[in-house]
């Protein structure tokens, strides 16, 4: 009989795993808690076309260092 409470182990198990996956539908279908929200205040943003200069600074020496004379 060792065999037997290995199975019965496995058995429990898969039962309980059977159970708890049968019961979460229901878990789902619960009504939500809580009175009603109502509206949610908005706010409004009025956007209008402007230009924009695009400057871009880049990086490194505008004059040379040093010169070379041939």
């Amino acid at each position: 009989m060792p065999i037997a409470t290995p199975i019965r182990s496995l058995a429990v198990v898969l039962l309980i795993l059977g159970l708890m996956t049968a019961a979460l539908p229901l878990q789902a279908q619960a009504p939500p808690g809580g009175k009603p929200l109502g509206p949610t205040d908005v706010g409004v943003v009025t956007m209008a076309q402007i230009d924009v200069p695009y400057i871009r600074s880049l990086p490194g020496r505008a004059v040379a260092f040093e010169t070379g004379e041939i």
